[in-house]
């Protein structure tokens, strides 16, 4: 408040001086032959809109120094004038301040510049909204507002008030909302809307919603560009109607419907980008037909079929990222091969038939022991041809003989490292600790000899044949430790004890040879005669399924950026388990709250790998015999044919998205009614508009809710019934990226595993690894 005084009162000393000056300059200019500046009241009118946007700014450089009254603002750096109407009276023209450091807001009064058609302010460091005043200036034909820091939606409808537009760029900023509105003819039912606009670049904001379809109307548009947003849908059909568009780049937004074929209209087009999307189907044959297109990259998407062939330049990087698609410049089809093997063959017999029967009848005349008839020379020719099949044959044998052998390879190379560390054991019992990470070192671990070791302890939660304690090891140094009863020796194979031993491998398997910040790191392992002990990091926030109770009851609030902050946690250990670069992939099979731990600042983990499967490369999925996870997370495919797939942890995460962004259950009585599933539950609630509703009550107004909205279609995304349609556990991370981060983010850089210097498993020098059966009760859940 006291600041706006300030500039209040350094307005009316400015008003004042202006006063003083002017008489003083009318009284020493009355002879003169011609009047000065200052006496046009529409020239005054214009400075004084200029000088109070400067007014509004911090100029550290000194740009704006030269604006005063003492010179006509025709003078001023960046301001151009020139005589305007049948009065030929002069006016400000054009406002440019390109790159000029400048910081603050967007004055309102820039609309009372009523003859401006030049506005360019790119390159600053402007902030706050873009001000609705700027419909007055109808006359503007370019506006350049790119690379500041403006926020907030475009002002309604822009491209309706200002008919005269040519140009508007907003790219490089952080402005939110929904495009819908661009166009809003009863503002000025007089005017033609966009009827002169050609280039348009909205890219590399926080845009929401669909792709503007009216857009359309505006027919002299040559370039659009909309990339890096957070638009969803699909590109309209009636983009086809845009004959002169050049340009249309909507690339790394969440757009996810097929491409339309009308846009084989639009002959004229020479750059389309649509990588970065989820955008299903084929590619229209009918784009073949686009003659000028020179740039299309469709990367990263979820297209399939053959690719047409157009004029483009074919280049590989701009078509992968598609599992379904084959084709010129990616691999053949199948279909594909089979004709060029006929077209091949075909060719040998026509085109090349000659110089064959040539070879063959010659062959056959040197050849006295050949009967010199008819019935030889078919003979030689069928002789010919089965050499051929039997090189072709031979060279196939080649190739699965490879392709056989380096599967044994990796065969051998995994029971060779079991080997090494069965004989790095030792003997049947494991009397000393297998440690995973340098920090840890058996004097520390030495105190769980004693019976009653952990009694004293904390006790952080239980399970049905386990507890985990909360246990300092040294004064810097806390871990949680999981004590696994055995309840006896004698237990059979496939009884629950010898259950509980292979999910105690399936642990030590998985977390004890991986890292990565975003799963619970294993420390330790020791067993005792009566146990298993496992010691992990200690994580203070506890569970998911805890933080998410305490706000049941109001002991706890977690705002949105505490979710999405948790959400994407999740998402980069998953994406960092399904990453098959690591020559196979990791399925979790019980991905719920309960096995999500959290650290002091909300940054999610994943636990309890005690269900946890290898997936080989190229494998589509694996089977077992024993269902195995929790109800309201299992995917259906999996409930139904026992088949896990790392499609089946990611329809478990969009139910952990939904229970987060809701604040339900997915066995609650109400979404079972009102959907079955609580993923069919928000896929009716956003298609009925009722998205919004079904938001958690604690985060309704917050402000956050269209990012929230987004973060639903992600879990509809993912808890999709057909798994061929949902999401890669890597795509479900760029999309929550893209949400709170309008730029593009490499999502493939939060696979490092962050593994650090500590990060070398010990094994002990004797005793063999070795799983004696355990007792018949599951887990804890949280470790």
């Amino acid at each position: 408040m006291g600041s706006m005084r300030a500039v209040a009162r350094r307005h009316e000393f400015a008003n004042v001086a202006v006063a003083v000056l002017l008489c003083a300059l009318l009284v020493h200019g009355a002879g003169a032959d011609s009047s000065p500046w200052y006496v046009d009241a529409a020239l005054r009118a214009d400075a004084d809109a200029l000088l109070q946007f400067k007014e509004g700014l911090q100029d550290p450089n000194g740009v704006l120094r030269s604006w005063n009254y003492l010179q006509t603002p025709c003078s001023w750096l960046g301001v151009e004038c020139a005589r305007v109407g049948t009065d030929h009276v002069t006016r400000v023209v054009g406002l440019e301040l390109k790159e000029a450091k400048l910081k603050g807001h967007i004055s309102f009064k820039l609309g009372d510049l009523s003859e401006l058609e030049v506005l360019n302010l790119m390159g600053n460091e402007l902030e706050g909204f873009i001000p609705v005043e700027l419909g007055n200036c109808r006359r503007l034909m370019l506006l350049d507002l790119r690379k500041n820091d403006l926020v907030g939606s475009l002002p309604p409808g822009i491209l309706t008030l200002l008919p005269n537009l040519l140009e508007l760029s907003v790219s490089g900023n952080k402005l939110s909302g929904r495009l819908d509105r661009l166009i809003e003819l009863h503002l000025a039912p007089e005017n033609a809307p966009c009827d002169h606009l050609k280039l348009l670049d909205l890219s590399h904001n926080r845009l929401t919603g669909s792709l503007p379809r009216q857009l359309h109307e505006c027919s002299q548009l040559v370039e659009v560009y909309l990339g890096s947003n957070l638009l969803v849908g699909g590109i309209p059909a009636e983009y086809g109607r845009l004959v002169n568009l050049e340009v249309l780049e909507v690339q790394n937004n969440i757009l996810d419907r097929q491409l339309p074929q009308e846009l084989k209209s639009c002959t004229k087009l020479r750059t389309f980008n649509m990588a970065d999307n989820f955008i299903v189907g084929e590619i229209p044959s009918s784009f073949a037909e686009l003659r000028e297109l020179r740039e299309f990259d469709v990367a990263r998407n979820r297209l399939s079929g053959h690719i047409p062939q157009g004029r483009w330049v074919r280049e590989a990087p701009k078509f992968r990222g598609n599992d379904g698609l084959c084709g010129s410049p990616l691999l053949t089809c199948k279909d594909e091969d089979v004709l060029q093997e006929f077209k091949s063959h075909v060719n040998s017999l026509f085109f090349k038939g000659g110089e064959f029967v040539r070879g063959s009848v010659s062959k056959y005349f040197e050849n006295t022991s050949q009967p010199r008839t008819q019935v030889g020379v078919r003979r030689s020719l069928k002789a010919a041809s089965k050499n051929r099949r039997s090189k072709g044959a031979r060279w196939g044998l080649g190739i699965a003989a490879g392709l056989v052998t380096g599967a044994v390879a990796a065969v051998l190379l995994a029971l060779i490292i079991r080997v090494v560390v069965a004989f790095a054991s030792g003997t049947e019992n494991l009397k000393k600790p297998i440690i995973f990470d340098k920090k840890i070192t058996p004097h520390m671990l030495a105190f769980l000899d004693k019976e009653d070791a952990l009694a004293g302890c904390r006790l952080l939660g239980a399970g049905g044949n386990g507890k985990v304690y909360q246990v300092p090891l040294q004064d810097d140094l806390v871990v949680a430790i999981k004590c696994v009863r055995i309840a006896s020796d004698e237990a059979e194979e496939g009884s629950d004890s010898s259950h509980d031993a292979k999910q105690i491998r399936a642990e030590l398997e998985t977390l004890g040879f991986i890292r990565h910040r975003n799963l619970v790191r294993l420390l330790a392992y020791i067993f005792k005669e009566d146990s298993h002990l496992l010691v992990y990091e200690y994580m203070p926030g506890g569970s998911l399924q805890d933080a998410l109770h305490r706000v049941a009851t109001g002991n706890l609030t977690l705002s949105w950026p505490e979710r999405h902050r948790i959400l994407c946690g999740v998402a980069q250990g998953l994406a960092y388990l399904h990453n098959e670069s690591l020559g196979s992939s990791i399925v979790h099979r019980d991905l719920k709250p309960a096995n999500i731990l959290l650290d002091e600042g909300y940054e999610a983990k994943l636990g309890d790998f005690g269900l946890a499967a290898v997936v080989p490369l190229k494998a589509t999925h694996a089977t077992t015999e024993v269902l195995a996870g929790t109800i309201g997370f299992i995917a259906p495919e999996y409930h139904q044919t026992m088949r896990y797939s790392q499609k089946s942890d990611v329809f478990s995460f969009g139910v952990v998205i939904a229970q987060l962004v809701t604040a339900r259950n997915p066995t609650d009585q109400f979404v079972v009614e009102n959907g079955g599933s609580i993923g069919q539950w928000l896929h009716k609630c956003l298609q009925s508009s009722n998205g919004v509703e079904a938001i958690d009550p604690a985060l309704q107004a917050s402000g956050y809710e269209t990012e929230i909205l987004l973060a639903m279609k992600i879990a509809v995304f993912c808890t999709h019934v057909d798994p061929q349609q949902r999401p890669k556990s890597i795509e479900v991370l760029k999309m929550l990226l893209q949400i709170r981060n309008p730029d593009p983010v490499p999502a493939e850089r939060n696979l490092s595993p962050d593994i650090v210097e500590s990060d070398v498993m010990t094994l002990p020098s004797s005793d063999s690894l070795r799983f004696p059966v355990s007792g018949a009760t599951s887990l804890t859940s949280s470790y």
